[in-house]
């Protein structure tokens, strides 16, 4: 795997995000996600840092039931603009996340 040399800024504990999620997010499952894609950001980059792209992988795969909580219980394309938008900048920077260690779009699932 080659190893990517763009950085991805790791998400701060005082970000807007977080912000959003003490203040003014309403649903659990967003906050819940925006407090694990920023307490975790850090340690992915220093996985990344340090060429451990497996034991980043295993790091990602937690986030797994975050996700799949968050897309169950929210509405990502909220029709308050302002709320929609922030949802969809944290959808960006988790996929920044991600792709800052392994490009997951070309993953295929076995069938059968």
């Amino acid at each position: 795997m080659a190893r990517r040399r763009d950085k991805v800024k790791p998400v701060p504990r005082d970000a807007v995000l977080v912000d959003y999620a003490d203040s003014e997010s309403r649903a659990s499952a967003e906050k819940e996600l925006i407090h694990q894609v920023a307490d975790h950001a850090l340690t992915l980059q220093r996985a990344q840092d340090h060429g451990d792209y497996a034991g980043a992988l295993k790091h990602i795969a937690g986030f797994k039931p975050f996700v799949a909580r968050y897309f169950d219980d929210v509405m990502v394309m909220d029709d308050d603009v302002r709320i929609r938008d922030t949802r969809l900048q944290l959808m960006a920077g988790l996929r920044d996340l991600v792709a800052a260690i392994a490009d997951i779009s070309e993953i295929v699932p076995r069938i059968g």
